[in-house]
């Protein structure tokens, strides 16, 4: 893999900065009206769930968000009858956070959409699939802005509160007339049900194998994250949209850290293959003002985000080009918070290892080799690696050298559809965990094969 992706590419200062700690969320919070002394405490509210306030119902499939109405069309980009063309319309002008690619290709929309997210407002979302529009110059350019216009039209709000958004082939010339003939009808089928909702995740898919959706409701609000992405996924965004939905009145001046906290520990905390793509996206959208939230709401809010964002980030690893496995892998005892996400890193896109996880191979060599060959210091004698799955925890390696172990009980371990890897260094007390997949045969086929 490249570059760490960092999805702080927005192009405003406030929408691309990183977050720098608790305090500067906690002044943040207190500047909004939320001023309990307590409030510090929010970097475990994201982890866990503590008594007293209010609790988190997560839902089997999707749920529409009050506030907002869904389509997905043909509209001729993608063959015969098959959904290329999806719509969010919100009934009036949203606050706006937007994370995008950090690759130096850039796609149209995606530069167009930074341009617009510089104003933190968004009115509507609309997202084409089967072709990227990246590397196809001025017309390409030329689309992206067409098609915001004339969404922008339809509603009778500014063109920078309409963000665009393509997946597909890279370089190939998009057929904007196909695509702006399918804008009216977008429109025509927009619907504020669980069924809008689908079609839309359906229309912003590629090669994934099945919609990706998780809803959850914190008191009367709805949170709902929709995403696309099965290749190109590294934790840099890659070939994958992002679009967080909630009516709640998140406070303005918290979303944008808030967003790149979430962001941090779920989208660019997954990998499939390495790749980074030119069109990521990441974007959430909430109503701008409305009542003040509590600080216990407020926090539960955050965790029903964090857990809907993650969920959907699984389910693109575990949705990965011909992935059999989703495996956590998780980094303890590092020195430093970049060390742990390094080691982690290097064991997560290690091409040894995730073919070891395809062949259901308990390697733990591997593993420590790659953690080896990152920037994290730590002594191999006093590393320990255990593998976890289904409740069990057994310990590998320890004090430079394997630990006599049931092998063939590991090995059937590792067949299970998710398992994972604890390494702790034993060097600090900073960690990272991050989730891939294994690589095997079909994902050599698909990509060779096939133009994807």
């Amino acid at each position: 893999m490249s570059q760490q992706m960092n999805l702080w590419g927005g192009a405003n200062r406030d929408i691309a900065r990183p977050f720098h700690g608790r305090s500067s969320f906690s002044d943040k919070l207190r500047r909004c009206g939320n001023t309990s002394a307590g409030f510090p405490a929010q970097r475990s509210r994201l982890g866990r769930r503590r008594r007293g306030i209010m609790t988190i119902s997560m839902l089997e499939g999707a749920k529409a968000v009050p506030g907002f109405r869904f389509s997905g069309v043909h509209c001729g980009l993608k063959g015969e009858g098959q959904l290329d063309l999806g719509l969010i319309v919100a009934e009036k002008s949203n606050l706006l956070a937007a994370r995008f690619t950090q690759n130096q290709v850039v796609a149209a929309p995606v530069q167009l959409s930074r341009a617009h997210g510089a104003g933190e407002r968004c009115r509507a979302v609309v997202v084409n699939s089967g072709n990227a529009n990246a590397c196809t110059g001025p017309a390409g350019m030329a689309a992206a802005e067409a098609t915001a216009q004339q969404v922008a039209s339809q509603l009778s709000c500014p063109a920078y509160e309409v963000q665009v958004a393509s997946t597909g082939v890279i370089g190939r010339p998009l057929d904007a007339e196909a695509l702006l003939a399918g804008v009216p009808a977008a429109f025509s089928q927009l619907d504020d049900s669980n069924e809008g909702l689908m079609a839309f995740a359906q229309a912003i898919m590629t090669t994934d194998q099945g919609p990706k959706i998780q809803s959850a409701t914190v008191g009367s609000y709805t949170v709902t994250v929709v995403g696309k992405g099965a290749g190109m996924i590294a934790p840099n965004l890659a070939t994958m949209l992002a679009f967080a939905i909630t009516d709640a009145p998140l406070p303005k001046l918290l979303l944008a850290d808030l967003w790149d906290r979430v962001v941090r520990k779920s989208f660019n905390a997954i990998v499939v293959d390495g790749d980074t793509s030119t069109n990521d996206t990441a974007l959430l959208l909430c109503p701008d003002g409305g009542e003040t939230l509590s600080e216990n709401t407020l926090a539960e809010l955050q965790r029903a985000l964090l857990a809907c964002c993650r969920s959907v980030a699984q389910q693109m690893v575990a949705d990965g080009e011909g992935a059999r496995c989703l495996v956590e892998i998780q980094v303890s005892g590092a020195a430093t918070k970049d060390q742990a996400d390094d080691a982690a890193r290097a064991v997560a896109t290690s091409l040894l290892c995730k073919t070891a996880f395809h062949g259901a191979d308990p390697n733990w060599g591997r593993i420590l080799a790659a953690a080896g060959r990152s920037r994290a210091q730590f002594d191999p004698d006093k590393a320990r690696l255990h593998l976890t799955a289904e409740g069990e925890s057994i310990l590998l390696f320890e004090a430079g050298m394997p630990v006599a172990a049931d092998w063939a009980h590991c090995s059937a371990l590792m067949e299970k559809r998710r398992y994972g890897f604890v390494l702790d260094l034993n060097n600090g007390d900073k960690g990272r965990r991050l989730w891939t997949c294994d690589l095997g045969h079909n994902y050599v086929t698909l990509n060779s094969e096939y133009t994807t």
